[in-house]
């Protein structure tokens, strides 16, 4: 589990607009560049492989407008 980056994809979830603000945020989160690097891509392979709870990535695919299944089954 990584409950920094849940924690983000959580607000993100909750207001997509986050996204384009993300750069100075994941700073003060104490975010990896790495991780910043999937959530700008809005990889959801990749956000499952650095350990984000299940339930936000498909909270976060609606709120991006994203097709959970086709992005999930790219990696792996």
């Amino acid at each position: 589990m990584n409950f920094v980056l849940d924690r983000l994809v959580r607000r993100i979830a909750r207001d997509p607009s986050l996204l384009d603000e993300l750069a100075g945020e994941a700073k003060a989160a104490g975010l990896d560049k790495g991780d910043l690097r999937l959530l700008l891509a809005k990889d959801l392979a990749g956000l499952r492989e650095r350990g984000v709870h299940p339930l936000l990535l498909m909270q976060l695919a609606g709120a991006l407008r994203i097709e959970p299944m086709a992005a999930l089954g790219r990696r792996r």
